[in-house]
């Protein structure tokens, strides 16, 4: 893998890139591609774009794919020397990261950010760039996106000539593989991470969910345990600042990705499937609140909505008094999607940064989906263009935030409660005469209550300290991956605790992985001796949310869950001391 950031030769075709002509269409707008570009024309429009605008435009590299295919990484500022991290974060600006293609199905995103770094290099959008660094991983998963074929379309709106696989060369889903880090891809993902240090990543996706009527669906934080500061600024401030402009600019419908309960196919064949629960009792014994998806309220109402005393009914003919009209009932929930919250941005999320995820519907014909990713992804970086020092500010205070003894969530279940009243848009498919696809048709207005988050099943306070044993290499390793930092141990220490494990059982299978959940509790062992040699995790680290995700034994998402730890079923190698 090279050096992340640093200037790479494109192969020899591509020296003609320069002679490339840049389409200035306003963000792509007026001449939406009809199909998907290919790896080879991205990367000779970003080498045009560059060579337009050489003081701007900066091209390097993220990585290498399974198959060698360079992943490529643009940095849009003025004034830089290269497109390396050294450079950008010496500029002193808000440092935004824009990723898209990590699916090979989901090119939306991808013509998005190409058509973000055309305008940029025509002159377009230039305020920005004053106290914004724009970091672009226009396309994550280029072999993915090369195997290009009308079965990937699945039940989405073309283009006939189809679409890239989903998943990478070696069938690994690179939107899921943020803790093992199988794929180079995920790894180049993490590195441009850990490189750059963007305060903001704006993530760029494809919706299958037939039973939302949104142009585009956005997803702020769903882990209950992202800063309350960072997923709050990201669901009341920034995804409805987007969904505004995007109604009143453009009159594309954005808002809260959900679906009702009560919706079961949506028009698709077959059932659709659980959204999560529709009734809304307390939360159980230990849960502590839940993450909300980002929908802005319309007001103050609770779930009796609609309910009270009667008001006074018409006059009647005969001078009585009719019957006053039956309360309305209340807003249904507007639940999640989502099985749980296992993607790449709620694990950026997890690090500490402002994140939000605009998924374009699959149901709507290629090019509308392309103009509403690129006008989604240009009022998105408007939004962070106007709050930067806000949001500077927010990440300066969420950073240094001690940890220990919090209540965390090592379980989630989708929320169950929330009286938040919004107004969403329902959504339902037709078949596509003639083709195996279906089509998005007409949506309506709804009144909800804003479920589209999770809250916790089971916590655990956090601990001070965690112990992984010397010889524990492959967990070690993907720590120093993740940049958890640690420290070995020069002499032995006690106090400890020791988690007794009751129970181990598979909860569900993603991508092809059993997930593994124990159950137990933490338990005082005095007679435990943590040896010198073994290695520490402090806890009083940026990082902490992270790294309690990954050790703690119970995490929905830790290595347990992903197999990286195996032969647990009895015992839990890792202390703690709390």
């Amino acid at each position: 893998m090279n050096r992340v950031g640093a200037r790479r030769t494109w192969p020899a075709a591509l020296a003609l890139a320069a002679a490339v002509s840049i389409a200035t269409t306003r963000g792509g707008a007026a001449q939406a591609p009809q199909a998907p570009t290919t790896y080879a024309a991205l990367t000779q429009a970003v080498a045009a774009a560059a060579a337009a605008a050489p003081a701007l435009v900066h091209v390097g590299s993220a990585g290498e794919s399974v198959e060698n295919r360079p992943l490529p990484l643009v940095v849009i500022s003025p004034g830089l020397s290269d497109a390396g991290a050294a450079s950008v974060k010496a500029a002193g600006k808000l440092r935004v990261w824009v990723r898209a293609g990590a699916r090979g199905d989901a090119a939306e995103g991808t013509e998005a950010a190409l058509a973000l770094i055309r305008d940029l290099a025509a002159g377009q959008h230039g305020e920005w760039l004053g106290s914004v660094a724009l970091i672009v991983t226009p396309l994550v998963n280029p072999d993915g996106h090369e195997r290009v074929s009308a079965e990937h379309l699945g039940r989405r709106n073309g283009p006939a000539s189809g679409l890239g696989q989903r998943l990478n060369a070696a069938n690994v889903d690179v939107e899921h593989d943020y803790v093992r880090l199988d794929s180079p891809e995920a790894r180049s993902l993490l590195a441009v991470f850990t490189a750059y240090d963007p305060h903001v990543v704006i993530d760029l996706d494809t919706n299958d969910n037939a039973c939302s009527g949104y142009a585009v669906a956005y997803r702020a934080p769903l882990n209950p345990n992202i800063s309350d500061r960072l997923a709050g600024l990201a669901r009341s401030d920034w995804a409805p600042f987007v969904a505004r402009n995007l109604q009143s600019k453009y009159s594309i419908d954005a808002g809260p990705d959900g679906r009702f309960a009560a919706d079961t196919t949506c028009g698709l064949p077959g059932a659709a499937p659980p959204a999560g629960p529709a009734a809304s009792p307390a939360p159980g014994r230990g849960a502590r609140a839940g993450r909300a998806g980002g929908a802005a309220a319309r007001g103050p109402a609770a779930e009796s909505r609609g309910r009270g005393p009667a008001t006074a009914g018409r006059v009647g003919a005969d001078g009585g008094s009719a019957a006053a009209p039956p309360p309305a009932p209340p807003p249904e929930p507007w639940l999640s999607p989502a099985d749980a919250p296992l993607t790449f941005a709620s694990y950026f999320g997890l690090r500490n940064r402002l994140v939000l995820s605009g998924l374009t519907d699959g149901f709507r014909p290629f090019p509308d989906r392309v103009r509403a990713a690129t006008r989604f992804l240009e009022e998105a970086i408007a939004f962070t263009y106007g709050a930067n020092t806000r949001i500077e500010k927010a990440i300066e205070a969420t950073d240094p935030e001690m940890m220990v003894g919090t209540t965390m969530a090592t379980g989630w279940q989708p929320m169950l409660a929330n009286s938040t009243a919004i107004s969403v848009r329902r959504g339902t498919v037709t078949p596509a005469a003639g083709t195996p696809s279906f089509e998005r048709a007409p949506s309506t207005p709804a009144e909800a209550l804003d479920r589209t988050g999770f809250q916790a099943d089971t916590t655990e306070p956090m601990a001070a300290e965690y112990y992984i044993p010397e010889d524990a290499t492959a967990v070690l390793d993907l720590l120093r991956r993740h940049g958890i930092q640690l420290r070995q141990l020069t002499q032995s220490t006690r106090g400890v605790d020791q988690f007794s494990v009751t129970g181990a059982a598979v909860v569900t299978e993603i991508d092809g992985h059993a997930m593994k959940k124990l159950t137990g509790t933490w338990q005082p062992a005095p007679a435990a001796v943590v040896p010198g040699g073994a290695w520490v995790v402090r806890m009083n680290q940026r990082l902490a949310r992270v790294a309690f995700t990954l050790l703690e034994p119970g995490s929905n998402d830790g290595l347990v869950a992903w197999g990286v730890l195996r032969n647990t079923d009895t015992s839990y190698p890792i202390l703690r001391k709390r």
